[in-house]
């Protein structure tokens, strides 16, 4: 429901803004993620880690204790960055941005780091007590609820980043009023209190989290999103705009049908570790990347071949320029994806500190390759650097987690892979109409038959598995006399 609602508004985002402002939004956006990850100093990875200890009186340190200590430090230290940005904006030299008027968006938007940080630590809670079912309920009426206002505001108020950021900021405070509520207002024993604020469990939560923000969150934000600021600042706003719409639009398929591919497979693997050991741990990392290699290769060349189409009916030809950034950004993400297998020794081993250098590595790599490509071949630019440096991520994360677990790369699956996926690309693209709806469902189509007839012929295994399902199948029907 989160993701549709996400879908749902790209369209109209990109249709209701201009390029220019549909850009300054991103990278408004990216900022306050970046300064909301600092803000947290990664503590809400320590909420999940201690709240179980804490609740069961086997910790050194209480529950109120635990809790106090925790959201005063983050609503601290949210509250200080939040005043240093806002002041901090008014000194943005009005020449870095088209629009002079773009450092008073920054300052009124600064009040999202306040809010972002106290439901970070909010909605880590109502997960550590395993409240999963309002914790998901929460995350779909404020998706849905900041898509209906922020629409109403640009539709009826006006078509500008002032109304969707007003209506932005009314959400997210609404938002975190109901998390005090749902997290905070029901046991008054646990209530926070400044008199329970521990320096001891701090320092302690620290060591653990601040590695985790500059290495799994920090880092990987500014892998993510730090070519922003480098198109923004070579190439301008409008381009940017162009850029982040083609990027945003890989960002669904990657959540629909990449990242939770990749993300299913570690706590699998962790489990059988522990249980079965090391040669049992290896055949199922194996197994899982011939066949992640099998479904995202059609992925990737699928959106290839209707990305186009799809960013022109999505969101509406003044960002086509952007097509020819989504081959690169989809193969990037895709590449990202099996970083969970590649790097399997690491996450095994849970060497958070060689993980977090090898983030901020490819963190940086991104940011000079951006520098280096943009002037070069423009947009391709910063889409060629994310592909290379998550490709350098996930062979530098398999080289040092060889030592622990080796993982081959299924080679032979990889190349009849891209083959057939090629040969689909190929066909597909052949396929014209005159209504790019038409076009598009016609490629998806075409591309999930062609792909299936040629990857049984080429691949052995899925054969196998076709022939075992279709053995079920007629079982099935036998038995039901259909």
């Amino acid at each position: 429901m989160v993701a549709l609602a996400g879908l749902i508004s790209f369209p109209l985002l990109t249709r209701l803004l201009s390029k220019a402002d549909y850009g300054l939004m991103n990278l408004i956006s990216a900022t306050i993620l970046i300064l909301v990850a600092v803000s947290k100093l990664g503590i809400q990875h320590s909420i999940i880690r201690y709240q179980s200890q804490a609740a069961s009186g086997c910790y050194a340190f209480d529950l109120r204790t635990f809790r106090s200590t925790t959201l005063l430090t983050m609503g601290g230290i949210g509250f200080a960055v939040t005043l240093l940005w806002f002041a901090a904006s008014w000194f943005l030299p009005a020449r870095w941005f088209s629009d002079p008027h773009t450092p008073i968006l920054f300052a009124i938007t600064s009040v999202l780091i306040f809010s972002g940080v106290l439901e970070s630590g909010l909605t880590n809670f109502l997960r550590a007590e395993q409240r999963s079912s309002q914790f998901v309920s929460y995350q779909v009426v404020k998706r849905w609820a900041s898509l209906g206002l922020v629409v109403g505001a640009l539709l009826f108020v006006a078509a500008d980043l002032k109304s969707f950021f007003a209506a932005l900021i009314v959400v997210e405070t609404v938002g975190v009023a109901a998390l005090v509520f749902l997290v905070l207002g029901r046991n008054p024993a646990t209530s926070i209190s400044r008199s329970a604020f521990s320096r001891p469990l701090l320092a302690e939560m620290l060591s653990f989290s601040i590695p985790m923000m500059l290495g799994y969150e920090l880092s990987g934000i500014v892998l993510s999103v730090g070519d922003r600021y480098v198109v923004q600042a070579l190439l301008g706003e409008e381009s940017l705009g162009v850029y982040a719409a083609a990027y945003n639009l890989c960002q669904y398929v990657q959540t629909i049908a990449i990242t939770s591919v990749g993300q299913a497979v570690m706590p699998i693997y962790m489990q059988i570790w522990d249980k079965k050991g090391k040669a049992a741990t290896s055949e199922f990392i194996n197994n899982a990347f011939i066949w992640y290699v099998l479904f995202v290769a059609p992925v990737v060349a699928g959106m290839a071949a209707v990305g186009p189409d799809l960013l022109l009916l999505l969101a509406s030809s003044k960002y086509a320029a952007g097509s020819v950034i989504i081959p690169w950004v989809i193969a990037g993400m895709a590449v990202d994806g099996v970083s969970a297998l590649m790097g399997a020794g690491l996450f095994i081993e849970r060497q958070s500190r060689i993980i977090m250098r090898l983030v901020i590595l490819s963190a940086i790599s991104n940011v000079v390759l951006n520098i280096l490509l943009i002037p070069q071949i423009g947009l391709v630019g910063p889409a060629v650097a994310t592909l290379a440096s998550y490709a350098m991520l996930s062979m530098a994360m398999a080289m040092r987690g060889a030592q622990c677990l080796p993982v081959r790369v299924p080679w032979g699956s990889l190349g009849r892979a891209c083959l057939a996926s090629a040969v689909m690309f190929e066909v597909v693209s052949a396929l014209h109409f005159e209504r790019p709806l038409v076009t598009i469902i016609a490629r998806v189509g075409a591309g999930v038959v062609v792909y299936s007839l040629l990857i049984m012929v080429l691949e052995s295994r899925v054969r196998v598995v076709v022939g075992l399902a279709w053995m079920r199948l007629r079982s099935y029907a036998l038995e039901k006399n259909l």
